[in-house]
């Protein structure tokens, strides 16, 4: 007889038949797996979340250490990233870092920045980060973006929004671990070296990284021509993309804000893909002065649209059409019309460029010698801007205004500045150039030399010295005859 399971198992006698064994329970196997899968998931979590992250985190506090320091450089990230085992290894650990809590995760400014070094994969993931709800962390990874260069091009869609709406976002809340670790980054990187402070405008930092994608943001950067903040930037940097960028600015020439045409125009000439015709049709039509003084500066050695843009409406535009002529060296007689009409123009610089091509023309130019001997009656008040026109006349280059858009140098700027002077060689006044055309013109104005002797006396030590040089050409003309 034997128990088996608590019940009496009986034998025969003689029998050789062994008693059944008692049933196994899964619950000890179960206990078992259940183990060794913890066992394995607590390895797997301490090799790829806790390991990574402990690593992650002594780099953004070794980089907030660092943060503000003049003497730390673009290599110490570098360094940084190496020690995380690469772009690829250290995008994996550094995105994965900032989707954490911020308990387990702090500091989460400097792991932005370092995914700027990570490439094409960090700069996704800093795209991604633009579509989040922190207006903090965003203008972060906008400045960021800007060390990815083109490899942020999968990015442009979310800096376009950011250009947009950035100006509306908040700065970081005071107090806020964000707003710490931005303050900590300092003054330092203000310099123009190295991604722009977090601490500026988001509109300004998207735009920025946009700025260093190149021809990938080029429909991004034509978008902007409504964008009365960053559309004269904008042109600037179309126009460094060459013929590339030419359909976009072309279609610049019909929007409705004037200083869009403008700034097309000058982006087109400095392309080169602008026909003198197309310029010439925009001067004789386009109603806004500043798209006609654009193009004039593509029509600055065709004579015949200067000296008709001298009856223009706008008095800058006829300012820029006379001293565009006063640099072409040969002017004919059928210039002497129009020049002798802007002898008689309100404005000073007509005036005093028409003078100096009278000059250009010389003894042809005789029959205006009483319109000029006028000029020598009239006593303008102030200097007149010496005529040597600029590369964009007295409007603001592009590129300066780039300038003042990346430092914040006016709160808001807002469009191209139009009080920049002319500058360069050439007559300062009204009176000085009327002296030199009339000893240019010679023995045909000999009937000045009572005119001008007078000004021997005068008080400005120029005029004496312009009246005595006139009357020895003068002199020498008539004694030539």
């Amino acid at each position: 007889m034997t128990a088996t399971g608590g019940s009496t198992q009986y034998l025969a006698p003689g029998s050789t038949e062994r008693p059944t064994p008692p049933p196994r329970t899964w619950r000890p196997m179960a206990l078992w797996a259940a183990g060794i899968l913890l066992a394995l998931g607590l390895a797997w979590f301490a090799g790829a979340v806790l390991r990574p992250v402990l690593q992650v985190r002594r780099a953004v506090l070794d980089c907030k250490r660092r943060a503000g320091d003049p003497l730390s450089t673009l290599g110490d990230d570098e360094s940084v990233i190496a020690d995380l085992g690469g772009r690829e290894a250290a995008c994996s650990k550094l995105s994965l870092y900032i989707r954490l809590p911020v308990k387990p995760a702090p500091h989460k400014v400097f792991a932005l920045r370092l995914l700027g070094q990570c490439g094409r994969r960090g700069a996704a993931e800093l795209a991604r980060v633009l579509r989040t709800d922190n207006p903090a962390l965003q203008r972060v990874a906008a400045s960021a973006l800007y060390d990815c260069g083109p490899e942020a091009a999968e990015a442009v869609p979310e800096l376009l929004q950011l250009v947009h709406k950035g100006g509306e976002l908040p700065a970081a809340a005071p107090g806020t671990e964000e707003a710490d670790d931005i303050a900590d980054i300092g003054e330092a990187e203000l310099l123009p070296v190295g991604p722009p402070h977090p601490s500026r405008p988001a509109d300004l930092l998207a735009f920025m990284a946009l700025s260093r994608i190149g021809r990938k943001a080029i429909p991004a950067l034509a978008s902007l021509a409504d964008s009365a903040e960053f559309r004269a930037p904008a042109a600037y940097l179309l126009s460094k993309q060459g013929e590339e960028a030419v359909p976009w600015l072309e279609q610049w020439l019909r929007a409705p804000h004037e200083e869009a045409r403008a700034l097309a125009l000058d982006s087109l000439a400095d392309i080169g893909s602008l026909q003198e015709a197309a310029a010439a049709k925009l001067l004789a039509t386009d109603p806004d002065d500043e798209v006609r003084r654009a193009a004039l500066r593509l029509l600055a050695r065709h004579t015949p649209s200067l000296l008709l843009a001298l009856s223009d409406k706008a008095p800058d535009v006829r300012a820029d059409a006379a001293v565009r002529l006063l640099k072409i060296d040969r002017l004919g007689i059928d210039a002497l019309p129009p020049l002798t009409a802007a002898l008689r123009d309100d404005h000073p610089i007509v005036r005093a460029a028409a003078a100096g091509c009278m000059g250009k023309i010389g003894p042809p130019a005789a029959d205006a010698v009483d319109d000029l001997l006028a000029l020598l009656t009239v006593r303008d008040r102030g200097l007149v801007p010496p005529l040597c026109l600029l590369r964009r006349t007295d409007r603001q280059p592009l590129s300066e205004h780039w300038g003042h858009c990346l430092s914040r140098a006016y709160p808001r700027v807002r469009g191209v500045a139009h009080n920049r002077a002319l500058g360069g060689e050439g007559p300062s006044n009204v009176r000085l150039a009327t002296l030199e055309a009339l000893g240019r013109i010679g023995a045909a104005a000999a009937r000045a030399i009572p005119t001008i002797e007078p000004l021997l006396r005068d008080e400005d030590a120029e005029i004496r010295a312009a009246a005595a040089r006139a009357l020895e050409q003068l002199r020498a003309g008539e004694a030539a005859r």
